[in-house]
């Protein structure tokens, strides 16, 4: 099964989405060809090459990809029949821009209109993803979905810990808020913690 994750992100900034496969070890999948369908309205493929490999991808292998056409981006891959796909993983990330205009609550389904393993003779099922434009709320960063003195605290402590080292986690980005549907990447966190607007967060 090749699964499209569900993902998120806000307008005006970027998102990766992961495509996975399950265990393709005894498979013999040496050729893997993708069609990517998204909504051209709400996302853009990020550059001339949108498409990074995965870790489960062999060393060896190569990657082409092209965006044939608005709303469809294409990829293969390709490895020697020495190197086969072994395990379960991620094949693909795939990154995209939101459209500064897109409004919160805004979604497009992430399809794969082609998945062929070795030009279809290994049989496969495809599952699509939805990503959906985040409607931030800011200050909130236990993520109960209202901005009290405990995210004054948790803000705090963020600041206190990032002046001395690795900065303390915040709620929202290992439980998903009362506002989205997963947990937060640690860009819309820092984003939600940046109450002023002034590209960092700190204690004022």
């Amino acid at each position: 099964t090749i699964t499209v994750a569900n993902t998120q992100g806000q307008a005006a900034s970027s998102v990766t989405i992961p495509i996975t496969i399950t265990d393709a070890t005894s498979l013999s999948v040496t050729g893997v060809s993708l069609g990517i369908t998204y909504d051209a309205a709400l996302l853009t493929p990020t550059g001339a090459t949108p498409a990074v490999v995965g870790a489960l991808i062999p060393a060896g292998w190569s990657i082409q990809q092209n965006i044939a056409t608005a709303g469809l981006l294409q990829a293969s891959l390709a490895g020697g029949f020495g190197e086969p796909l072994v395990g379960a993983g991620v094949l693909l990330n795939v990154t995209f821009d939101v459209a500064p205009a897109a409004a919160a609550g805004a979604t497009s389904v992430v399809t794969l209109a082609q998945a062929d393993l070795n030009e279809g003779q290994v049989t496969s099922g495809e599952t699509s993803g939805l990503f959906t434009v985040l409607n931030l709320v800011y200050g909130d960063v236990t993520g109960n979905g209202a901005v009290t003195s405990f995210d004054a605290s948790w803000v705090l402590e963020y600041v206190a810990t990032d002046s001395v080292g690795d900065p303390v986690t915040l709620p929202i980005e290992t439980s998903a808020p009362t506002w989205a549907s997963s947990p937060l990447s640690n860009a819309d966190a820092i984003a939600v913690a940046d109450v002023d607007g002034d590209a960092s967060v700190g204690a004022i």
